[in-house]
């Protein structure tokens, strides 16, 4: 019978695996940042305040379910693997 794990040669004992999938938030222009965001149903307003709910290297996903008429600014990701 096979194994499904196949050995890398040179890397013995080293097993790859696809990374988890984090927290999933959502945005809309009617949600509120009191929101818990994890729900489209209770999304949060803004793209920064979720950016702010995400931690580093967990591949947590934003949904921005809305869009807005507004100008354009900056937003800055200082988080890695969102």
């Amino acid at each position: 019978m096979g194994s499904a794990i196949q050995a890398i040669p040179g890397m013995s004992g080293v097993v790859s695996r696809p990374p988890a999938i984090g927290r999933v938030f959502f945005v809309d222009t009617s949600g509120l940042d009191t929101n818990n965001g994890i729900d489209p149903g209770t999304p949060f307003l803004t793209i920064e305040h979720a950016i702010g709910e995400c931690e580093d290297d967990r591949n947590d996903y934003i949904y921005v379910l809305d869009c807005w008429d507004a100008d354009d600014y900056p937003i800055t990701i200082d988080k890695s693997r969102i």
